[in-house]
């Protein structure tokens, strides 16, 4: 069993200037925007994770660009198209953003599953991507790993959000997740396929700046980020000390420091 900590966001609630729904054809996507400035800033969250987990991150961001917090297909009010998804259709979305937001390049911050995307997003439209923040991601699953999201994928398939949030969080725990339990099967299933089709290989084409977080407080510790460092050319590897759960809630500003680094 996947056991994550809860991000530590108060009450769901993130504080921005706007949200609106992105139209990208077959499906929309929530997103919540603050900042101004030349550059931007998108932020990616984990599996069954919503935008308000980035509170902090683009509070401390808001000085130096614009942030825009996306909410992921499946995930809250945003939708997803009919069918199996995949992790190239998860980097398309992101694709589809920019060009419905007008953003010509940006930094993409992704936590776990967001920074999976955010890679894959950096390998299709490496002119779209001016550098990559990945927060406790991983590019690949070992046997434990692939058989706890087969359990996951189980879970989604039989009781939907329910299932999908105990699996995920526990059997004991109270969160309940809010959005569509089939597409967030279908997420889940693209991620068990790592184990079989591990994406590791694929990261030595990446080519803008990359910083790599770990949190000291990890649940999976440090062994994922140093495969993505090892597989990314010229990847800097910073572990984080954090108050919180996870780096980019229970340390905002080091996850800042660490997008300001690279952002130019």
């Amino acid at each position: 069993m996947i056991r994550f900590r809860r991000p530590g966001a108060a009450n769901g609630v993130i504080v921005t200037d706007s949200s609106r729904k992105i139209d990208l054809g077959t499906h929309a996507l929530r997103v919540h925007e603050t900042g101004s400035g030349g550059a931007t800033f998108v932020c990616l969250p984990g599996f069954l994770d919503d935008a308000s987990v980035w509170t902090g991150v683009a509070a401390a961001l808001a000085d130096a660009g614009r942030v825009v917090c996306v909410q992921q297909r499946a995930h809250g009010d945003s939708t997803a198209p009919e069918g199996s998804c995949s992790l190239d259709g998860l980097a398309a979305d992101v694709v589809q953003l920019l060009d419905a937001l007008g953003i010509a390049r940006a930094v993409l911050v992704g936590h776990a599953l967001g920074g999976l995307v955010a890679a894959k997003t950096a390998l299709a439209a490496p002119d779209r991507v001016a550098g990559l923040v990945l927060v406790s991601a991983f590019a690949e699953l070992d046997g434990r790993a692939a058989a706890d999201w087969r359990h996951v994928v189980r879970a989604g398939e039989v009781n939907r959000l329910q299932g999908l949030a105990r699996s995920i969080f526990g059997p004991t725990s109270t969160r309940e997740v809010d959005g569509d339990g089939i597409g967030l099967t279908e997420i889940a299933r693209a991620v068990h396929a790592l184990g079989a089709q591990p994406v590791t290989a694929q990261l030595a084409a990446i080519r803008c700046p990359v910083v790599i977080l770990a949190g000291e407080r990890d649940p999976g510790g440090t062994a994922a980020a140093r495969i993505l460092a090892g597989a990314i050319p010229g990847a800097r590897l910073e572990v984080v000390a954090q108050q919180g759960d996870a780096p980019h809630t229970g340390a905002p500003a080091a996850v800042a420091n660490a997008v300001r680094s690279i952002a130019g």
